[in-house]
């Protein structure tokens, strides 16, 4: 048994005609400590995956499992780092983190809580920046900030939904570099949503990319059984690099291919509706009548 399985999951939103199919025949198995990468177009259900084993959503058909036990919601073994940072703005470094370890380990001493939140600040590298606001902080900081608050729960699974998307390159390779040696410190199982191939290729152990849909499901997975530390030189420039970087394109490619297939073939449904008469909505004044010239008017 897989440390982490989703079994011939399926999830739909909405009711009767507003019924929107997202994932169909979802099969996934992620062993405990392997890093995995979900990558796909928007709007495929990357995120849905990522809910599913947080234990935000739950499926229509099959079941979600977690070390041997059915996902029935959230639990602090399972931490889910969001896009958009998610703090609160009238928080500090500090307290933002705090809330997460008072709820967590309320039982602990306060000494003992203090010194769980700053080990999880001072693994992201923000020890300096200890009281200062979101609004003090530059993108990236805020993004480790919310990092931290996530690792201060000790979770056993990692869930990153696209953490670094809105982050410029530089800032984007440092926290990955961080993240990754956070996940050989810790020994994490995690799973990491992302649209960057190449940023796949740096950091995870298989990329399993999700078709177009709806429904979506599961493509071919990639394994990237390179050695760590990688090089990101070679990500760009190696040869072995450039054949898994072209089998992850060449499937989300095709799937493209399709959805503009499907949408050519799909019939177009004209509105029912009657020509206008337009005589009958002109001005009264002007019915039957030559209307005035400009001069004639004045």
């Amino acid at each position: 048994m897989a440390y982490i399985e989703l079994n011939n999951v399926s999830v739909g939103f909405g009711s009767g005609t507003d019924r929107s199919e997202v994932l169909e025949d979802i099969n996934l198995h992620i062993e405990k400590g392997e890093f995995i990468a979900l990558l796909g177009y928007s709007g495929t259900g990357k995120s849905t995956i990522m809910n599913l084993i947080a234990g935000l959503v739950f499926p229509d058909e099959g079941e979600v499992i977690v070390d041997g036990r059915k996902v029935t919601g959230p639990g602090p073994e399972r931490g889910l780092v969001f896009q958009n940072y998610s703090l609160l703005p009238w928080f500090d470094v500090y307290d933002n983190v705090a809330l997460a370890v008072d709820e967590i380990y309320s039982a602990d001493s306060e000494t003992e809580r203090d010194e769980k939140i700053r080990t999880a600040i001072d693994r992201v590298n923000l020890t300096d920046a200890l009281h200062k606001r979101p609004g003090e902080l530059s993108g990236g900081m805020r993004q480790r900030n919310s990092v931290a608050r996530t690792l201060s729960m000790n979770p056993e699974v990692l869930l990153l939904d696209e953490p670094l998307s809105a982050l410029d390159a530089l800032t984007r390779s440092v926290i990955q570099d961080q993240i990754l040696g956070i996940w050989k410190e810790l020994g994490q199982t995690i799973v990491l949503i992302t649209n960057d191939v190449d940023e796949g290729l740096y950091m995870a152990d298989r990329i399993i990319p999700l078709s177009v849909g709806p429904p979506a499901t599961l493509g071919p997975e990639t394994v990237v059984d390179k050695k760590r530390p990688r090089d990101r030189k070679a990500i760009t420039t190696g040869e072995e690099y450039h054949k898994l970087r072209q089998q992850v394109i060449d499937f989300l490619l095709a799937e493209k291919e399709k959805e503009r297939a499907a949408s050519h073939a799909r019939p177009v449904s004209l509105p029912n509706v009657r020509p206008m008469d337009i005589s009958r909505h002109r001005p009264t004044a002007f019915r039957g009548q030559r209307p005035k010239k400009r001069k004639e008017i004045a």
